[in-house]
């Protein structure tokens, strides 16, 4: 039996991702699975979500959306313990792999927009997973916008380069006629850049998914993928986890985990307990 195109969708706060998922899914508001579009800025990152399994030109592809990195401009706050614990669930829930990362973002590259491609690309992605970048909130013709700024993301490798919108109005806010017809345009160009997207998916997402996850390199890959997050958040320097350190001591001493979550935690990385063991 074939197996499916698994997808990792990564991206900042408030760049429409969900929504770019959401559309991709083929869901709308009320489906069961429809993740509710919102730009809150929360405290913790990189909790998942995993779409149902949906078929598409005759494939069938997996969606896993990870929550949006807290990009506060007055109040930066991200809970360290919170996004540590996050990032390790989403390296255990990464044992099938993927054969595609797709990386959403807007109309601007930034420090921060380099160091989210280094994290997924990377760091977790080992450089062996192909990545689809979606510039998402264009409000020019989409092929245009891809000719005239292709040569602005030429530090990146990428397999393919995608302008969109994928707009949406939700259904409580539909109150106006201007906006019900508003979202009548939003919907036509959103299922116009879910045709793109998706394309270009079955295109460049054949093979077997690529392992991200290890059991065997549990912690060192958690150091790493940690240490990545340290640097996007800006933490002290003296904060960060080197690979010959004791993760789950690191875990501990550093962050505030308790004795359970850490033991949770390496159990669910499927580690011999004597890791565990204080030095």
């Amino acid at each position: 039996m074939a197996q499916p195109i698994r997808v990792l969708v990564f991206g900042t706060t408030g760049v429409g991702k969900t929504s770019v998922c959401n559309t991709l899914a083929g869901l709308e508001p009320g489906d069961p699975g429809y993740m509710k579009t919102s730009n809150d800025a929360v405290g913790t990152t990189f909790e998942s979500h995993h779409y149902k399994e949906f078929h598409y030109g005759g494939k069938d592809i997996v969606i896993t959306d990870t929550a949006g990195l807290h990009e506060g401009s007055n109040d930066p706050t991200v809970n360290p313990k919170h996004a540590i614990a996050a990032l390790i669930r989403l390296l255990i829930d990464s044992k099938d792999g993927y054969n595609l990362l797709i990386y959403v973002t807007e109309n601007r590259i930034t420090k921060l927009f380099a160091n989210n491609y280094n994290m997924f690309h990377k760091v977790i992605g080992s450089e062996k997973i192909k990545i689809i970048i979606i510039v998402n909130k264009i409000n020019t013709p989409f092929k245009e916008w891809v000719n005239a700024n292709r040569k602005y993301y030429g530090d990146y490798k990428y397999t393919d380069i995608i302008a969109t919108s994928f707009a949406r109005i939700e259904p409580e806010d539909l109150k106006t006629e201007r906006a019900r017809a508003q979202e009548e345009i939003n919907r036509q160009v959103r299922q116009e850049c879910r045709e793109a997207v998706l394309q270009s998916i079955v295109k460049h997402g054949q093979g077997s998914p690529i392992e991200i996850y290890k059991p065997h390199e549990f912690l060192k890959m958690a150091a790493k993928i940690i240490n990545a997050f340290l640097v996007i958040t800006v933490f002290a320097k003296d904060k960060l986890i080197t690979v010959d350190q004791n993760l789950a001591k690191e875990l501990e001493e550093k962050w505030g985990f308790t004795r359970d979550e850490v033991l949770k935690f390496i159990n669910s990385g499927k580690l011999p307990p004597e890791k565990l063991k204080k030095k």
